[in-house]
């Protein structure tokens, strides 16, 4: 295992930490219906917001060679840096609090979100697809069936916000379970990055 992906490890575990902290600390929010977004409207939200700076710092490290584009082309990269970048905007826009008419901040909190949720496996799906031929397929399948549940989880979470929705009141519970199962398919994609680095060829090889 790499410095790098060991860095990444920790500020991951440190922003899982954080989080289960502000769970603890923010006991007035019903973790079935209320958003992991409303803990940053309280008094304690600071530690919404030190957690998920320090996820997207560990994101931005585990994912170093995809942003760089030394492993992933500029489609895959776009999307991890969606992700990564999302995660920090929507420290800086707050969303609106219950009841209040939407706000210019508040929709750039929603497409920060969306684009952080999409990003993500999208870009996790898209690497695992352009994998060569004679790589070891594990890695790549579990990627892509990792990808595609995390994909497909967010219909249900996208449903919840309907006006009228059957799933409005579970609306916190879905967040969360799609939280987690991003940040696994987060870490399997940034210690497995390595396996999907294009092949080089043996002229590529040969000194020149």
């Amino acid at each position: 295992m790499s410095v790098r992906q060991i860095v990444g490890l920790v500020a991951i575990g440190l922003s899982l930490v954080l989080l289960t902290v502000l769970h603890v600390v923010g006991a007035d929010i019903d973790p079935v219906s209320g958003t992991l977004s409303d803990y940053a409207l309280r008094s304690y939200g600071w530690i919404f917001d030190v957690g998920t700076t320090v996820l997207a710092v560990g994101s931005v490290t585990l994912l170093g060679p995809a942003l760089l584009r030394r492993v992933t082309v500029p489609v895959e990269a776009i999307c991890f840096g969606c992700w990564c970048l999302g995660l920090v905007v929507l420290t800086v826009f707050p969303r609106d609090p219950v009841g209040v008419p939407v706000s210019l901040v508040g929709e750039i909190h929603r497409f920060a979100a969306v684009a952080t949720l999409v990003g993500l496996p999208l870009g996790a799906l898209l690497t695992a697809a352009r994998r060569p031929r004679h790589m070891l397929r594990v890695p790549a399948r579990a990627v892509t069936v990792g990808a595609l549940v995390c994909l497909a989880a967010l219909v249900p979470f996208v449903i919840s916000y309907l006006t009228g929705s059957p799933l409005k009141p579970y609306v916190g519970l879905i967040e969360r379970l799609v939280s987690v199962g991003e940040i696994g398919l987060l870490l399997l994609v940034g210690l497995r990055l390595h396996r999907f680095a294009p092949a080089r060829s043996p002229e590529q090889g040969r000194p020149g």
